[in-house]
Formats: C-alpha cells, structure tokens, sequence
C-alpha cells in the first residue's frame, strides 16, 4: 500500500512538472523564453535534489540562452581591459548622438583638421567610412601634434575619460587635463571606488574625469 501511494504521489509530481515544462515561460525585460531550458530532463528529478533541477529566477538570466543576460541590461561603455599600451597617456571620448570626427577634434582641439589625428589614434575600431557610433570609446592624444606633445597645452574641452601612464600622480593628471594640478580631488572623488591607493596608480586605468 505505501509501495503504490508512493508511485502515485511520484507520477503526480512527474506529470505536474512536464505540464510545467510545456507552458511556463520566463519574461525577462521584453524577451520571453518558453519552458524549462532544454538541457534538463524529467528523468533529474529522481537523480538530482530539486533545487538543481528548476531554476532560480536568478539563474533564468544568468545560464540559459534565450533569456537576456544581466550583463546586456546596461551599454557597454567601457574599453578592452587591458586597454592598449599605445593609449596610455591619453584621453577618451564617448561618442554620444550627433557626434562626427570632426565634431570631436573641434570640441577638444579647437580645429576640425586635427580629425586625421583621431582616425590615426583609433584606426583599429573605426570603420572604413570613419563613422562613429554612440558609446564607442574615442582615443585622443592630449596634444594633436608631435611637435605641441613635447610641452602639452590643456585640452580645450574636458574628456570623459583619460588613460593612466607609467609615472602619472592624480596631480600630474589634473594639471595635464585642467591645467591646475590643484583640481586632482575632483579626479579623486569620481574614482574612490577603484582607487585602492591614489597615490600609486597602475598604468592603464581609465579615470572618469567628467561626471
């Protein structure tokens, strides 16, 4: 008798989850992903412990394809990590709506013909027409020419980035940037939370300078 109430409380559980299986769905910010992810089996519930076998909401959106990953709730505004020796040293952009090369090279250098030295800087990731796209991560050097690197003038627009080099201090920055070393705080309070020693900073670090 407990044999077959057993069986009959097992096959009830069985058939209630294939039902499940069948017509549950997960909608998860605008996507909607059918059923149970196709890498289970009925057959894991005798196998496997519950909680291995059905999904947390958590993990919905974390494992399964089809469903959006958390990752892909927010634009990608970030550079490769690490970030390309060549960059380092240098100021980025983020490109926002209506932006063009020659947009960018007059907001920070003053002069629209300096935007062959940002396609110079940036050939790896701009396409064959030069257009850019909203988010992607403009490299620029913070003089446009060899000749004015040697004795950098302050950038005419502030960036919404810059690259740490080998020997940079948050002063040395701030006066690059700004032209007043004094405003190194400002760089500090944006970057605490990736700052674990402000006054030794690993090259390659992309600092926020505009909030």
């Amino acid at each position: 008798m407990k044999l077959t109430n057993t069986l009959l409380i097992v096959s009830g559980f069985l058939f209630a989850l294939n039902g499940y299986s069948r017509h549950a769905a997960v909608y998860s910010y605008g996507r909607i992903s059918p059923g149970l992810p196709p890498q289970l089996s009925l057959s894991d519930v005798i196998s496997r412990p519950i909680g291995m076998v059905i999904p947390t909401p958590y993990q919905w959106h974390i494992s399964y394809p089809g469903v959006l990953k958390l990752s892909e709730l927010t634009r990608n505004i970030h550079a490769p990590n690490p970030i390309a020796q060549a960059h380092w040293g240098q100021m980025a952009h983020r490109v926002t709506q209506g932006d063009s090369l020659y947009r960018i090279a007059e907001t920070y250098y003053g002069d629209v013909k300096y935007w062959r030295v940002i396609v110079q800087e940036n050939q790896a990731d701009l396409p064959a027409d030069n257009q850019v796209k909203v988010d992607q991560l403009i490299y620029l050097p913070i003089a446009p020419t060899p000749k004015n690197r040697q004795k950098a003038t302050p950038p005419t627009h502030l960036p919404d980035y810059y690259i740490t080099n080998k020997g940079d201090t948050l002063y040395s920055i701030a006066q690059k940037i700004t032209g007043d070393g004094n405003q190194y705080k400002k760089i500090l309070n944006a970057n605490r939370k990736q700052l674990q020693n402000p006054g030794k900073l690993a090259p390659g670090l992309m600092l926020k300078i505009r909030r």
